[in-house]
């Protein structure tokens, strides 16, 4: 209904213009868009998501698993040419980004070499994105019926390959962990004798071990998964002194953008500050000024919210 209220909408639009459109759809061509709208309104959503600014990255793999099984859901049964198309927009989503996907003998040896792959499952920099959101972390690949990723990337895989970055991320920043000093003045018989001293570097290899590689990890692990509709940003500067190491990935890995659209967006709003009246702006200038911007659009946005409320 919706996409043929739109579609009678414009061409009302174009029979009052002096070139009409004289174009005119049955019923049957008004179930067959709407089955295309809804099978495509899942990959506007995640395309959407992706350019959207703030945390991205983390986004890439539970997105596209979740537009391929709201594709494959999607009840195409009362129009005869929508399951087709149903079939073939989920083959080319295997196509694109499957790790396990092999091109069959029907398809054309042109097409076949024009595929671009993309295995998200098998990137370790979106899987550390994906590990590191607190939103996430190692549920997207405990799915062992999900078809993109063939169990390529298993939970057990992913939370290896956090604790391998982990490890050389802890060598790059010098192995800071914070020990827990014994506490002499409680223990009165470390006073008066030296006979358990022996135990001191013992007891501070127990704790550096508890507080290593795995603690941190497991740590963060057994934490609860956060809101969809939290900021992990936040999150990781909450618990920067409860995670050290992971709150640097986090920043790393978080960081990158899942597409161009939020720098384009900011280039088109510097283009329109630096008009041809105001062409005297030093670069200077207008970096305070989008910075300002970006920071005050969540303000705005949150009373503008409150005056609709």
């Amino acid at each position: 209904p919706q996409v043929r209220m739109a579609l009678d909408e414009v061409l009302a639009e174009t029979r009052g213009t002096s070139n009409p459109c004289k174009v005119s759809f049955s019923v049957g061509d008004y179930e067959k868009m709407e089955i295309v709208s809804k099978l495509l309104a899942p990959i506007m959503e995640l395309t959407n998501c992706l350019q959207a600014d703030g945390v991205t990255s983390s986004l890439i793999i539970p997105g596209l698993t979740g537009a391929y099984k709201a594709i494959e859901t999607t009840d195409v049964s009362n129009v005869i040419d929508g399951s087709d198309f149903q079939v073939n927009l989920r083959k080319c989503l295997r196509e694109r980004f499957s790790c396990e996907f092999v091109p069959g003998q029907d398809v054309d040896v042109s097409r076949r070499n024009r595929i671009t792959r993309d295995e998200v499952f098998g990137n370790p920099h979106l899987v550390l994105a994906t590990m590191l959101d607190p939103r996430f972390k190692n549920a997207p690949f405990e799915d062992t019926t999900d078809v993109l990723n063939s169990g390529h990337t298993s939970g057990v895989i992913a939370v290896k390959i956090l604790e391998e970055r982990y490890q050389q991320q802890k060598l790059r920043s010098g192995d800071k962990d914070v020990v827990v000093n014994i506490d002499t003045d409680r223990n009165s018989t470390s006073k008066r004798s030296s006979l358990f001293c022996h135990l001191e570097k013992v007891k501070t290899a127990a704790q550096r071990a508890n507080s290593s590689t795995r603690g941190e990890i497991q740590r963060y692990m057994d934490l609860k998964y956060e809101n969809e509709s939290s900021d992990p940003l936040e999150f990781w500067k909450e618990q920067m002194s409860n995670f050290p190491i992971l709150s640097q990935l986090a920043r790393i890995y978080l960081g990158f953008p899942a597409s161009s659209g939020s720098a384009e967006r900011l280039f088109s709003i510097a283009g329109a500050l630096q008009r041809l009246r105001r062409s005297r702006l030093k670069w200077s200038t207008i970096e305070q000024m989008l910075c300002y911007c970006e920071m005050r659009l969540k303000q705005l946005f949150s009373k503008k919210e409150e005056n609709w409320l």
